[in-house]
């Protein structure tokens, strides 16, 4: 798991859950997320030059370690959680060396914005040659398997659920005038512009604070909607923040217009705020309707699914309440899985 950032609470949790397991961890010395415990720190990169330097020289060692763990350990499967560009080297060094090796999708074919050729390549290379492959949802495998084809044996396992901050979660009712919160990176398939859309021209006194808060790879920032004043928090984000921003706003907005699924989902439902998203991807099979209102990624539907919301007090309790029973329940058996997958 050696990304910098972008799906390593996933990796970590995955990761954290395979008890029974003896492994060696390895992560990269640059990420400032949460990392598994007892991990090996490796340089791997910030940027084009530290690519180069970094893959010429770490590269070749952590090859050399993991041909060491083989023959001392005697390692037998290698798991890769999350995408990173070392990843085709890693994978057929550890075909060479006779290792089942094992995939996480999370994107099988990349979205609007991210659609680099190289990336798409590489991402084709490892799906098609690893052993085994874990989807995120169904959606995910068909489409792959649609797209890029594999022969591996495969196997779903949802996205547990991430609860940041503080384990006491947030009894919610709906406010006089209810806050907006769209969370995650700002690029072109999440639809913020549907968002701003919707907002433009909507009567400011129904709605609190409209925030719009991640790191932005899109080159737009929004000025006052008309009536409506919308907060841009253009950058990374700690953990800490992503849970203040979670309990100071009433309603979560995701308008995407495609998913594959959605980490920011998980956090939703770990903070049990009513989502407003559209059914798109692999959306519909992390949410049911009764916890959450699904909408055509329409910049109309939006703007009426969330006067509809604010003006239902009732049906934002239910929504809460139904994503509380499930936020309680923690859905362990999902991580679990991966151990049973392994070991097959």
């Amino acid at each position: 798991m050696l990304s910098r950032t972008g799906c390593i609470p996933y990796a970590t949790n995955m990761v954290n859950a395979l008890h029974g397991f003896e492994k060696s961890i390895f992560v990269s010395r640059y990420s400032p997320e949460v990392l598994p415990k007892d991990n090996h720190k490796i340089r791997t990169y910030r940027n084009s030059l530290e690519f180069v330097f970094n893959s010429l020289l770490n590269l070749p060692w952590l090859c050399i370690k993991v041909m060491k763990l083989v023959k001392t350990k005697g390692f037998r499967g290698a798991y890769f959680p999350v995408f990173h560009h070392w990843n085709p080297v890693l994978l057929l060094w550890c075909k060479i060396w006779g290792l089942e090796v094992v995939f996480t999708v999370h994107d099988g074919v990349l979205h609007q914005g991210e659609q680099h050729n190289w990336d798409q390549k590489m991402l084709n290379f490892c799906i098609r040659n690893a052993d085994k492959l874990v989807f995120l949802s169904r959606y995910v495998q068909e489409l792959t398997r649609e797209k890029i084809g594999f022969t591996a044996k495969t196997c779903i396992i949802p996205h547990p659920l991430l609860r940041i901050g503080s384990p006491v979660i947030k009894d919610r009712y709906l406010p006089e005038r209810p806050s907006l919160l769209f969370l995650g990176r700002i690029v072109e398939y999440k639809g913020v512009d549907l968002l701003l859309e919707a907002l433009n021209g909507f009567p400011g006194d129904r709605l609190g604070q409209v925030t719009i808060a991640g790191r932005n790879y899109s080159g737009f920032k929004p000025d006052k909607m008309g009536e409506v004043s919308v907060n841009w928090v253009g950058r990374w984000l700690e953990d800490t923040e992503i849970d203040d921003l979670l309990n100071s706003h009433d309603i979560l907005v995701l308008p995407y217009r495609e998913a594959s699924q959605s980490g920011i989902v998980t956090l939703g439902i770990g903070a049990a705020i009513p989502m407003i998203c559209t059914n798109v991807g692999g959306l519909p099979e992390q949410l049911t309707p009764e916890q959450a209102v699904f909408i055509a990624p329409e910049a109309f539907a939006l703007k009426k699914a969330i006067l509809d919301l604010i003006n239902d007090p009732e049906r934002y309790r239910n929504i809460h309440q139904n994503l509380l029973a499930r936020a309680r329940s923690g859905e362990g058996e999902y991580t679990g899985r991966l151990a049973t997958f392994l070991s097959d």
